[in-house]
């Protein structure tokens, strides 16, 4: 946002240098982006007058000017039709730069000499179009800078604006920050205006369809313009606040736009269809040709402006080139209004098009000031285009926006800056404002005081009472805040029980040989399709990114397995084909309310691939199998004290269907283990035998046992048994475990499957599983009997449930 100090000496009384202005102005929030003199722009250009024109011998357009410029006198080689002798002109020494960075060279013309330029409107900024050279005022003196002859000697300050702070994207606002700084009143421009002729109200229509888009819009109709190039004041204006003058009546809507922060339209009256004014959204293939001659299919939900029969703007972006000010306009109708500002961004972004006007509109502009702006524009076009303004305003109001109120408890105020205010000096302070402010005396101290502030439609950034504390900082200044260092009192953090499982867990991995890995969250769809999960697994519908950084990051994981395979595939690739790595990380999945956040949930996963142990002179490499993924887990639920952890047959990719797991805890699945089936394996590049485990790591810590119990060392020996139990093929070591776990009872101390075996020895379909017993008797040394009380309770089982024999 661009202002200049005359500009804004004309709203507000201040006796600041731009330095200090611009120091002060930071020290409010408003950051100062750039600081610039307009004399720095009109550097080596000065008033000239032309002494004597002589032809060009070289060519017939040509003409040789002498010129004086009141220390010494030059030749200069023009083009240019108008110019004649005796006339001030505006001379640009060889050296100079112009405003649109184009630099002046001394040059020869035709074996001609010319030790300058004679510079338009158009080639300063002044203008769109010139023809000919600028012919100043008889009056002036050659030699004076022409900055100061232009009236265009300013000093030029930028801010940054942030974007909660939209009242300040017009010179009232920088104003208004200005006065709050001084204690003052701004002088805002007059709005009055001279009525004649037949009401608006009589001869056009507005209709507003979409009241949720557009909460108040205005209309003014001025009859009778001249169209035509601006006064000086208003070309040099626009020139300083960085817009360049098109014709009078468009030049004003830009300035009241940059003065008030309000964007208002200009339709040729006599081009609306019908004399109307329609507020409505897009239909679908709705398409409208802009100013700018571009045609533009207009997104879905749109706001337009249209007459009778078609779109003639994009509401808050840009109007339409059929009904925009030309030299035959006559008769203006003029816009002004509020919309939605989520409206104009959306359909802004669709389109690819930002202008002065939507970057207001899409931070708020404020509704009160709406009439105001439009009364400013109507009274200006009547000054400098000689129109009469038509009796009356149309003015709907579909969504009436009110004042905010906010509740201010000066302890509040204190607690937080760390100062002692009264209620009144901080009442003093927001006043300065504009914010209407009462101080409640029905308190019984001042501590209980509470401020009731009414906050104006300008100020859509204060919503809350910590926004009311950060403006009384602003305005008592944060210079004048004294630096205190913050009094806590400080404890022992504890940490979160379920952070110290996962870092146990981490160091019971890292003690069994196993390296922890980090990989992205982001992956590729079709790495994650590659896997082969059963269709309509929620594994193989992810949660897709609205903007991914690329296709190969487009979805949220729902597995850990595509990047530790990737890890695994890189590992040996390099050749290091030992390779044992775990991570735990976060997947995702989707919710059934798809605006909800997703599902996420920390698992656990472990890969191993190669040898299991490090070979050596006295050891034989031993290949890494299914039963030694299996043992690091029951390794790990040991060290954690989490009982009931069982393995049941997994046939489902992206496991071999005679090497995969599905694992349990309690009777609830919390994962699956295994060899990872070969097509999965060619797929990731992975190694002929490479083994996957992944569980749902926070259910698995829930089940963890509190502690471990110390037991006294027993008494009485254990006695030991062998059984070896014929049972048909389908039958699962764990069942028939659990089987004789159950008909020992409480002597059963431990069992060990220890044999496994199919051959000729047993009938087709049939195997032999051997299991070794430890029975211990907590009050005395078993007896034989009851020894084979208990083997007879288990062959008796056996052999109800699962057909099973003893081998003899």
């Amino acid at each position: 946002m661009k202002v200049t100090v005359k500009l804004l000496k004309q709203l507000v009384d201040f006796s600041f240098s731009t330095s200090e202005l611009c120091e002060k102005l930071t020290m409010l929030g408003l950051e100062v982006e750039t600081v610039r003199t307009t004399a720095d722009m009109f550097k080596d250009m000065v008033t000239a007058k032309i002494t004597a024109i002589k032809p060009h011998p070289g060519s017939e357009q040509l003409k040789l000017c002498r010129l004086d410029t009141g220390t010494e006198t030059c030749s200069v080689v023009c083009g240019a039709p108008n110019v004649e002798t005796d006339a001030i002109v505006a001379l640009a020494h060889p050296g100079s730069t112009l405003p649109g960075g184009g630099k002046v060279e001394k040059a020869t013309i035709r074996e001609i000499d010319s030790e300058g330029m004679l510079v338009s409107e158009k080639d300063l900024g002044l203008a769109l179009e010139s023809s000919g050279i600028m012919i100043l005022d008889r009056s002036l003196k050659p030699g004076i800078p022409l900055g100061k002859a232009l009236d265009l000697e300013d000093d030029i300050i930028e801010f940054e604006i942030t974007p909660n702070r939209s009242d300040c994207l017009s010179l009232i606002g920088i104003a208004r920050e200005i006065a709050a700084l001084t204690h003052t009143q701004i002088r805002p421009p007059a709005c009055e205006v001279s009525e004649s002729g037949e009401s608006i109200h009589e001869v056009c229509q507005v209709t507003v369809k979409d009241g949720d888009l557009c909460y108040r819009y205005c209309a003014r109709l001025v009859r009778n313009l001249t169209i035509g190039p601006s006064p000086e004041w208003l070309k040099a204006a626009l020139f300083k606040l960085g817009a360049r003058p098109i014709n009078n009546v468009v030049d004003i809507t830009n300035y009241i736009l940059l003065e008030m922060g309000q964007p208002l339209h200009a339709f040729d009256y006599d081009i609306l269809a019908g004399h109307e004014i329609i507020v409505r959204q897009a239909t679908p293939g709705e398409s409208i040709t802009t100013l700018d001659s571009q045609i533009r299919e207009l997104p879905e939900k749109a706001l337009l402006i249209c007459d009778a029969e078609r779109p003639v703007a994009v509401a808050g972006i840009m109007g339409g080139e059929n009904t925009f000010i030309t030299e035959s306009t006559r008769n203006v109708l003029l816009e002004a209004a509020h919309f939605d500002p989520v409206s104009v961004r959306v359909t802004a972004r669709g389109l690819g098009l930002s202008t002065e006007s939507s970057y207001r509109f899409e931070r708020g502009v404020d509704n009160a000031n709406v009439p105001t702006a439009l009364a400013r524009a109507a009274r200006l076009m009547a000054e400098v285009a000689g129109g009469t303004v038509a009796p009356g305003t149309i003015d709907i109001i579909a969504k009436p926006v009110e004042k905010t109120i906010i509740n201010l408890r000066p302890r509040t105020v204190s607690r937080a800056l760390g100062i002692r205010l009264t209620a009144d000096k901080i009442a003093e302070h927001l006043r300065a404002l504009e914010l209407e402010v009462d101080v409640n005396e029905n308190q019984e101290s001042s501590d209980d005081q509470v401020l009731i502030v009414r906050v104006p439609t300008h100020r859509n950034d204060l919503e809350r009472e910590i926004d009311l504390v950060e403006e009384v900082a602003r305005i008592y200044g944060y210079d004048n805040i004294e630096p205190r260092l913050p009094t806590f009192t400080s404890s022992l953090a504890q940490e979160n029980q379920q952070h110290q499982a996962v870092d146990r867990v981490r160091e019971i991995l890292k003690g069994l040989g196993f390296h922890e890995t980090v990989t992205y969250s982001f992956i590729n769809p079709e790495r994650l399709a590659g896997i082969g999960y059963p269709e309509h697994d929620p594994r193989t519908i992810p949660v897709k990114l609205k903007n991914p950084l690329s296709e190969e990051m487009s979805v949220l994981r729902t597995t850990l397995f595509p990047g530790m395979a990737e890890t695994v595939a890189r590992n040996v690739n390099k050749q290091n084909k030992n390779v044992a790595i775990f991570e735990m990380g976060h997947v995702f999945f989707r919710t059934e309310k798809t605006e909800s956040l997703p599902k996420e949930r920390l698992n656990l996963g472990l890969a191993l691939t190669g040898s299991a142990l490090t070979p050596c002179w006295n050891i034989p490499a031993a290949q890494a199998d299914f039963f030694h993924l299996k043992g690091v887990l029951v390794n790990l639920a040991d060290s954690l004290g989490m009982a009931g952890i069982t393995f049941k047959k997994n046939i489902i990719k992206p496991y071999h269907p005679g090497r995969g797991a599905t694992i349990c805890l309690n009777s609830t699945t919390v994962g699956a283990m295994g060899e990872i089936h070969p097509d999965t394996a060619k797929r990731f590049d992975l190694p002929g035998r490479t083994y996957f485990l992944e569980i749902d790591l926070i259910e698995c810590l829930s089940q963890v046992q509190a502690g471990f119990k110390a037991l006294t060392p027993p008494r009485y020996p254990k006695v030991f048994r062998d059984l070896a139990l014929v049972v048909p093929d389908e039958v699962e070591n764990r069942n028939l475990a659990d089987q004789i776990i159950f008909s020992a009872g409480e002597l059963l101390e431990n069992l060990q499957l220890f044999d496994v075996y199919k051959g000729d020895q047993l009938d087709r379909g049939l195997k032999s599983l051997g299991f070794s017993l430890e029975l211990r008797k907590e009050g005395g040394t078993l007896t034989e009997e009851e020894v084979e009380e208990v083997i007879n309770r288990i062959l008796t089982a056996a052999s109800e449930k699962f057909e099973a024999r003893l081998r003899l």
